[in-house]
């Protein structure tokens, strides 16, 4: 379980890294709408469930620069990028 928790954190920390890409002025982000970044989970989920688990509840609790969401709510927050 220590070793999902820790492969949790290291994904979402390079995940973090990656976006940071997208928002090259003084914190400001050059599109109109807030980048995605889609992830191939299978590579990563060494631990099953018990991993995507720790993403998740890190990914809401432990930072405030990534949110979940689905691609759909995505477009319907932003409908002009279809």
């Amino acid at each position: 379980m220590e070793k999902a928790a820790e492969h949790a954190g290291n994904f979402m920390f390079t995940v973090k890294s990656r976006s940071s890409i997208f928002i090259p002025f003084s914190g400001g982000n050059r599109f109109w709408w807030p980048p995605t970044i889609a992830e191939l989970f299978g590579h990563w989920w060494f631990e099953g469930i018990q991993w995507l688990n720790f993403l998740i509840r890190k990914i809401q609790y432990d930072q405030n620069t990534l949110k979940l969401t689905t691609p759909g709510r995505y477009l319907k927050i932003y409908p002009r990028i279809r």
